[in-house]
């Protein structure tokens, strides 16, 4: 069985804050690449406030702690385990997505493409 302590918790509370460290910055990049400045403010007030709403009611946890015992698994590890899979079926799907900048992206027209480019 997984032994958990104090010092794994910390290096993995780590590495997971090294990873979401750039997630801000990027955002606000790609937000600027699409948006004009008056567009991009509200889009970022947005993001920030569906930021801080998904972490405060996340009602899928709520939902799957209520799975309890199914299993063999406690109700937490339940909630790791679905929302993991579902952030890493998102995080394979977005690198073919998400484009950086409109004059590359495949599911514009040329037209719109250059109107993006543009302004």
């Amino acid at each position: 069985m997984l032994r958990i302590n104090a010092a794994g918790l910390q290096a993995a509370r780590f590495f997971l804050g090294a990873a979401q460290a750039g997630v801000f910055l990027a955002v606000t990049v790609i937000f600027s690449q699409w948006y004009v400045r008056n567009e991009s403010t509200r889009r970022m007030s947005y993001f920030y406030a569906a930021v801080s709403t998904a972490g405060a009611t996340s009602l899928l946890g709520f939902g799957l702690s209520k799975i309890d015992g199914v299993g063999g698994l406690a109700g937490w590890r339940w909630i790791l385990i679905i929302e993991g899979l579902i952030v890493f079926v998102f995080g394979c799907i977005g690198p073919f997505v998400i484009t950086n900048e409109p004059g590359q992206c495949r599911w514009l027209t040329a037209e719109e493409r250059r109107y993006l480019v543009l302004r």
